[in-house]
This record gives structure tokens, sequence and C-alpha cells, in this order.
């Protein structure tokens, strides 16, 4: 089975499928940002998504990266801690809704940005996470 993994060929066209619809809502972040206006300022409505959004994302960076070494620093042993999971994608299609619903405003599509960046639950950390693994990308 392992020399089957190592003579398995790269599937290029599955890796650019999955590139773009990794990259899609940073890309959607992006294309606002170059299209948004000065003085726009966010909805209401989209700010609800976004506010949503940033909490899914400060949760999931939370337990990726606070979390482990703030329970170790307490209780200075590795013994009863239990590994949690974030909302994976929650976060990141909040945030999505929000920055498409309030397109044109550079305040909404930096906080997609930087959301994008920080949400380890999110495609673009998928894309990270899963890179090298070679069962998922190139059957």
């Amino acid at each position: 089975m392992a020399d089957e993994n190592q003579t398995q060929k790269t599937n290029y066209i599955q890796r650019v499928i999955g590139i773009i619809l990794c990259l899609l809502p940073l890309l959607i972040a992006l294309i606002a940002l170059a299209f948004g206006t000065k003085g726009k300022l966010p909805t209401n409505f989209g700010l609800v998504f976004l506010v949503l959004g940033l909490l899914v994302v400060v949760n999931n960076f939370y337990c990726s990266f606070i979390r482990w070494p703030l329970y170790y620093l307490i209780h200075r042993s590795k013994e009863g801690y239990r590994n949690v999971s974030g909302l994976p994608l929650f976060g990141e299609i909040l945030i999505t809704i929000g920055v498409v619903y309030d397109f044109g405003s550079i305040y909404s599509a930096a906080l997609g940005i930087i959301a994008a960046f920080l949400n380890t639950g999110g495609s673009l950390w998928f894309l990270i996470a899963t890179w090298r693994d070679k069962s998922l990308w190139d059957r």
C-alpha cells in the first residue's frame, strides 16, 4: 500500500479545483476590497453576519492555538486534557455572506481577509493542512 502512494501520479486538475474552491472566500474578500469605496460603511445586516462569523473564527483560533498552552500553564500536565473541535467552515460561511452583502465596503472586506487567515477551521487552513495528503488530492 505504501508503494501505491509513492508511485501515484499527481492529479493536477483535482488540485487546481481544490485550490480555487479553498481560496474562493479569500478571493471574494480581496475583490470586494479592490472594488471598495472608502466611505461605504457596513450595513447592520452584513455586520451581524461579520460579527457572528468573527466569533466563530476567534473560537476556532482559540481551540487550535491557545487552549492547549493555557491548559498546560494552569494544570502543568496533559492529564485530563480533551481535544475539542471548533466549528469548521461556519465562520467562513458567515463572513463570506457578510462580505458579499456589504460588497464595496473596505471595512467588511478587510475583516473578511483577516478572518480567512485566522480561521483555522476554514478552507484556507484545510488546504494547507491537507496539501501533502496524496490520498485526498491524487485519487
